[in-house]
């Protein structure tokens, strides 16, 4: 919506409200605050509802959605290949995605970074620590450095991946669309919202059939509502998990609970976590048009999933590995999970 369109919305609500505002003052001749209030209530609903993204066709989505949406006639979700399956394959490498698709796999998910000269790959940690010989930020390292690296040499499967390199996000999502898979696209690049606009803009214009193979996922709302309000139609999903503010992570109790910060600016962070869980309950999800949330496990009741249901919203837990597990959210709670091994 165009500036001179947001200002006359403004003014006109304003002046309704005032209106109602000094007719109420009138018939009452008392509590005048009560009726500032109401004002100032009416103007900010006003506001939200002029800024909310609207909810792409549900028609569109159970299409992408398929057998992981909650509308399916399937007895039991269907399996996501998180970071391709990591525990089959090097995470997030081409690799995985030929691994997890003789695996039976039908979706993937993967995870966005940017390196120092802008260019999207797939990886999940800050750091290439974890995964690889090298140390450092991700962002520190230019692309042809990190295509340098080698993400078989930590991997538990030496004698079968010799040589996996990092791929760039084009090279994933070019393999996925080869081998017909829907992708899971989840976005960490919370400071660069202008550079991932333009990168999903790109594939989508590169790849016509990725917007019906695709939904984009992240933690962080403002990534998707910059997504949503250059491409209405894109399907998407927010990562949650209780704590992420504040917290690196977390397993369902207090004792895993690792601290992100320390001091102050830890005590802020908590502060934003209170805050954050009933905003995304009551309003986030509403206006950014959310069509999912990934939720970690260790959340996931019956009334949980109902209430989302209830919006049209699909729920899917992440990361189960456990085959009892598996079997337990798939069949009984009839939602879909994001594993890191495609093994039932």
């Amino acid at each position: 919506m165009s500036q001179d369109s947001l200002k006359l919305y403004l003014v006109t609500s304003s002046k309704i409200w005032c209106c109602l505002f000094v007719s109420y003052c009138l018939v009452l001749y008392s509590l005048p605050w009560i009726s500032v209030h109401i004002m100032l209530i009416g103007l900010i609903t006003c506001v939200l509802s002029l800024l909310k993204l609207p909810s792409p066709v549900p028609a569109h989505v159970q299409q992408i959605l398929g057998d992981l949406s909650h509308t399916r006639n399937k007895e039991t979700g269907d399996i996501v290949a998180h970071r391709g399956a990591c525990l089959d394959a090097p995470e997030n490498s081409v690799e995985a995605v030929r691994e997890a698709k003789t695996r039976g796999a039908t979706w993937i998910e993967f995870d966005v970074s940017f390196t120092s000269d802008g260019v999207g790959v797939v990886f999940h940690d800050d750091t290439v620590d974890r995964i690889t010989t090298a140390s450092g930020p991700v962002s520190s390292f230019s692309a042809a450095q990190l295509s340098a690296l080698n993400l078989a040499t930590k991997f538990n499967k030496p004698e079968k991946f010799t040589n996996v390199r990092i791929a760039t996000v084009e090279e994933f999502v070019a393999e996925c669309i080869r081998l017909n898979m829907k992708v899971i696209i989840d976005l960490k690049t919370y400071t660069q919202p202008r550079e991932t606009i333009a990168l999903l803009t790109h594939l989508y214009s590169k790849h016509p059939t990725l917007k019906h193979k695709s939904i984009v996922t992240s933690f962080f709302p403002n990534l998707l509502y910059a997504l949503r309000s250059s491409h209405p139609d894109a399907v998407a999903a927010i990562s949650t998990r209780p704590g992420f503010v504040s917290c690196q992570s977390w397993e369902g109790t207090r004792d895993s609970l690792t601290p992100r910060f320390s001091g102050a600016k830890q005590l802020l962070a908590r502060g934003v976590d209170l805050v954050f869980g009933p905003l995304l309950d009551s309003l986030i999800w509403w206006m950014v048009g959310l069509s999912a949330v990934l939720v970690h496990r260790a959340v996931i009741t019956r009334e949980y999933v109902d209430t989302w249901r209830q919006r049209g919203v699909t729920v899917m837990a992440w990361t189960v590995n456990c085959p009892t597990e598996k079997m337990f959210y798939r069949n009984v709670i009839k939602i879909p999970v994001l594993s890191d091994t495609m093994d039932k």
